[in-house]
């Protein structure tokens, strides 16, 4: 399970970079256009949420997995309004507690469900290990449009 302990380890990394960024201003657009970082830290607090309740707590329950929504727009529209309603403090809490309850999840499953390939109620395939390793990317793209800003 060396590759569970090393995937895990990279996804905790958004924790660090996300108590760092604590630091800026987070009204501040990541690029022209884009949005702020106070947006794009609400974006990825849903998608953690997101798979949380959908995939990883149903993968360790043994349930059926529901990756229902296809709409991504409207999805990552929705989770910045959500986060406009949130001061920094408390979308920061929020993030680091959730991202802390995903770890503490997937490390809590047993190795057999970690590669396993699983298929939600319309047929869309995932594993926890590839979750881990689209999240990291999804991880290291936003951070690096925050540390431009930086």
């Amino acid at each position: 399970m060396e590759r569970k302990k090393e995937l895990l380890a990279e996804f905790a990394k958004w924790k660090d970079d996300v108590v760092r960024y604590a630091e800026l201003d987070w009204s501040k657009p990541v690029a022209p256009g884009k949005w702020t970082i106070h947006g794009l830290v609400s974006h990825m607090l849903k998608w953690d949420e997101f798979f949380l309740e959908n995939a990883i707590e149903p993968i360790t329950k043994e349930e059926p997995l529901d990756l229902g929504h296809a709409d991504f727009d409207t999805f990552n529209r929705e989770a910045v309004a959500y986060g406009e309603k949130l001061s920094k403090e408390e979308l920061l809490e929020k993030t680091l507690h959730v991202r802390d309850k995903l770890i503490e999840e997937i490390e809590k499953q047993e190795a057999s469900q970690f590669a396993k390939v699983y298929e939600d109620l319309e047929g869309r395939k995932i594993s926890v290990e590839r979750y881990l390793e689209d999240m990291i990317e999804h991880d290291r793209h936003h951070a690096a449009q925050i540390q431009a800003v930086e």
